[in-house]
C-alpha cells in the first residue's frame, strides 16, 4: 500500500488529522469526490488551504486518463407500468448497444446505474465509483447539473432538446426531424399536408417536431393542417376521425404523425374509415419502432436516433477522460434524425 503523499513538506495525513477524517478519505475527496459527503469535502479543502497542501494533480490525471469506468445513468423502470408506453423500453436496447460500442477496446469500461430520482443524486453517485458520468434521457435537470459540477465529476447529459446551457450536452435535433418529414412528403409529390400531434402546449418535443414540419411545409408547399389531439393509439384513432373527411374532400394528401404509437391508431381509424394509404394519403410517422413494418401498411418513419445519441454521448465523455478535449471546454453535439422509408410513403423517382 502506498504511503502518504508528500507535497511541499505537508502530507495527506496532516490534512486528514486537521480535517478529522482518514487519509483515504482525503485521497477520495480529490480523486473520487462523489464518494465523499459535501461537509467532509469542505473540511478537507479548508484544511488543505490552511496547511498549504496541494494534491499531485499530474498523478491524479494519469490515473483518470488511464482507467476508470464511465457510469451511464438510466431512469429506473416503473415495474407497475402496464401502459402502451412500455414499447419505448425498446430504445434502451439500442442505447446500450451503441454506448458499449463507443468504449469497446478503450480504457474506460461502461457501467449502468438505474436511478429512480427518489434517491438524492449525490448519494446515488457515491454508490457508483466512476471516472465520469453520462446522464441518459429523463435523468438530467438543472439541479442534477449543479450537483455533479460541485462533485467535480466529468459529465455529459443526453436530451431530446437543446437544454442545460453551459454544460456538455448531446441532443436530438427534433426540429430537423420534423422538417425531414415535410421534405419526404413533398418529395413524394404531396402538397396538401397535415400533422397529427398531441398536447402540444405541454410537450416540448412534440412542439419542436411540429415547428420543424410547419416551417418546411410552409416554405415549400403551404400552411399545413394541424390536429392536436392526444398521444397514443386511442388518441390517434380519435384524430383520424377529424382527418378522414379532409382527405376524402381532397384537402389533405400527405400526413406527418408525431410518433409511431399514435400513428398506429391513426392508420387503424383511417383504414376503417375507407381512406386508402398511400393512394389517397401518404403517411410518415416518427421514432422508427420495430413494429412499424407490421402495421396494415408498413409505415415510413423518422428514426429518432436514440442509439446514436447515447453512443455519441459516451464517446464524448471518453474523449474528455482521455484528455483529448481541453479542460473547461464545453461541447454540445446534435444528433440529426434520418428517414426510414416504408410502403406508406411512395417516393417519386428522381
Amino acid at each position: 500500500m502506498a504511503g502518504a503523499q508528500h507535497v511541499g513538506g505537508v502530507t495527506r495525513d496532516d490534512v486528514a488529522r486537521l480535517a478529522g477524517v482518514s487519509s483515504a478519505t482525503v485521497s477520495r475527496a480529490y480523486n473520487r469526490p462523489a464518494a465523499v459527503s459535501e461537509p467532509k469535502r469542505r473540511r478537507i479543502h479548508e484544511a488543505a488551504k490552511t496547511l498549504g497542501y496541494q494534491p499531485d494533480l499530474n498523478a491524479s490525471g494519469l490515473r483518470r486518463k488511464g482507467g476508470g469506468a464511465i457510469l451511464l445513468v438510466l431512469p429506473a423502470p416503473a415495474v407497475a407500468d402496464t401502459s402502451e408506453s412500455r414499447v419505448y423500453r425498446w430504445f434502451y436496447g439500442e442505447a446500450l448497444i451503441n454506448a458499449m460500442a463507443a468504449v469497446e477496446g478503450g480504457s474506460h469500461p461502461l457501467r449502468i446505474g438505474l436511478w429512480d430520482r427518489q434517491e438524492p443524486v449525490r448519494r446515488f453517485l457515491a454508490r457508483h465509483e466512476c471516472a465520469g458520468v453520462v446522464f441518459g434521457l429523463g435523468t438530467g435537470d438543472p439541479t442534477v447539473r449543479l450537483a455533479v459540477r460541485e462533485l467535480g465529476l466529468p459529465h455529459v447529459f443526453c436530451s431530446q432538446m437543446e437544454t442545460l446551457p453551459g454544460t456538455n450536452l448531446c441532443y436530438i435535433d427534433e426540429i430537423a426531424g420534423g422538417a425531414l418529414a415535410a421534405r419526404a412528403l413533398l418529395k413524394a409529390g404531396r402538397r396538401r399536408l397535415a400533422h397529427i400531434s398531441g398536447t402540444l402546449a405541454q410537450n416540448a418535443v412534440c412542439a419542436a417536431r411540429w415547428q420543424g414540419f410547419r416551417k418546411q411545409a410552409h416554405r415549400d408547399g403551404g400552411e399545413p393542417v394541424l390536429i392536436d389531439g392526444e398521444l397514443g393509439i386511442a388518441g390517434g384513432r380519435l384524430s383520424a376521425l377529424q382527418l378522414a373527411p379532409l382527405v376524402k374532400r381532397g384537402k389533405v394528401d400527405g400526413l406527418f404523425v408525431v410518433n409511431d404509437l399514435t400513428a398506429v391508431g391513426v392508420m387503424q381509424g383511417l383504414l376503417e374509415g375507407g381512406v386508402e394509404i398511400p393512394g389517397q394519403l401518404a403517411l410518415v410517422a416518427y421514432d422508427n419502432l420495430p413494429f412499424r413494418e407490421t402495421t396494415p401498411v408498413g409505415m415510413a418513419s423518422i428514426d429518432v436516433s436514440i442509439g446514436r445519441l447515447y453512443g455519441t454521448a459516451v464517446g464524448l465523455l471518453a474523449a474528455i477522460l482521455r484528455g483529448e478535449i481541453p479542460a473547461g471546454e464545453i461541447r454540445r453535439q446534435a444528433v440529426t434524425p434520418v428517414l426510414v422509408n416504408g410502403p406508406s410513403l411512395p417516393l417519386e423517382e428522381a
